[in-house]
């Protein structure tokens, strides 16, 4: 598949590994993109809840997609993801389908030299982030320590910290689309969104070259494409 944008480029950011509710373990991995001249474009991706067999930060893919697969289990973003969603301006391509996912698909909309992608913008419906073995192995699974002092102890500048995954569209098969390197060492912080800002990606995933028609995709329908 011929991805658009960042995803057909190499490009620089910053990377984020956090826990976003420090009463249940769900670790989240964020990426953001540098764009010249223009606002970042960031990619963000989580582990579910109850999908967490041990205390390893690296454990399992992270994904766009999160959520539990406990009806009593609630992520504890959902309901702020609601209220924002409702909150957001334009039409159905300019808010996720639902508040379980972050769809990547603004990273295909820009260059990182700034310029547009225009109306040709292919990107993948869904990602996943799979961690090196390497760096899996380095963390204890039964661990109680701070996550952030195993993270920096593990990977030093030059790692590759995991490869990338897309899906093309539904019912397409995951197919790896690029990895993520460091550049740095990573430190330990407490600033959050308070000093250093993740902006949240929010448009839908719509078929390649479908942009303008800004009416909300149905998955139910099933669309064959080319590129």
């Amino acid at each position: 598949m011929g991805y658009t944008g960042i995803f057909n480029s190499s490009t620089v950011g910053i990377t984020r590994f956090c826990i976003p509710d420090w009463k249940r373990f769900a670790p989240n991995q964020a990426f953001k993109s540098l764009v010249d001249g223009k606002y970042s474009r960031t990619m963000i991706t989580f582990k579910g809840i109850d999908d967490r067999p041990s205390h390893n930060f690296f454990d399992g893919p992270f994904s766009d997609i999160f959520g539990t697969s406990s009806a009593s289990v609630e992520s504890p973003n959902t309901a702020a993801f609601i209220a924002t969603i409702k909150a957001l301006h334009g039409g159905p391509n300019d808010r996720p389908e639902g508040p379980n996912g972050l769809p990547p698909y603004e990273l295909g909309e820009i260059n990182p030299d700034g310029t547009s992608v225009g109306d040709r913008v292919v990107s993948p419906l869904h990602i996943q982030l799979q961690v090196t073995d390497e760096l899996f192995n380095k963390i204890d699974p039964k661990s109680r320590n701070g996550f952030r002092a195993g993270i920096i102890n593990a990977v030093p500048s030059g790692s590759l910290l995991s490869t990338m995954w897309g899906q093309a569209g539904p019912g397409a098969n995951f197919e790896p689309i690029g990895q993520i390197y460091s550049a740095s060492e990573f430190v330990a912080s407490k600033y959050e969104d308070e000093v250093l800002f993740f902006r949240h990606p929010h448009k839908r995933w719509v078929p390649p070259y479908h942009r303008a028609r800004n009416h909300g995709y149905n998955f139910e329908v099933k669309v064959g494409f080319e590129v």
